[in-house]
């Protein structure tokens, strides 16, 4: 508030910071307890190069998974593979 002989104001001001971030992910459908390796690829042609992201065992079925690094890579494509 902002007051002198001429009578007062009162200014209120919001500052709100937004930082939304969508992130790419798979979900997997499987027999409980069937490991699996997720791998990625940033471009599809000239000969495709999976990489490996992750490895893990599905203890409920079907169980999501995101890619937190999925921000940096707007291309990227995705396959799950059962390891023996």
């Amino acid at each position: 508030m902002v007051r002198n002989v001429f009578g007062s104001v009162t200014n209120c001001a919001y500052l709100s910071a937004l930082d939304l971030r969508m992130f790419a992910g798979v979900i997997l459908s499987g027999p409980v307890g069937t490991t699996y390796t997720i791998e990625c690829l940033d471009a599809i042609g000239g000969g495709e190069n999976w990489q490996p992201l992750t490895t893990f065992t599905l203890s409920t079925s079907p169980t999501a998974w995101v890619d937190m690094d999925s921000v940096n890579h707007p291309k990227r494509f995705y396959r799950a593979m059962p390891l023996p």
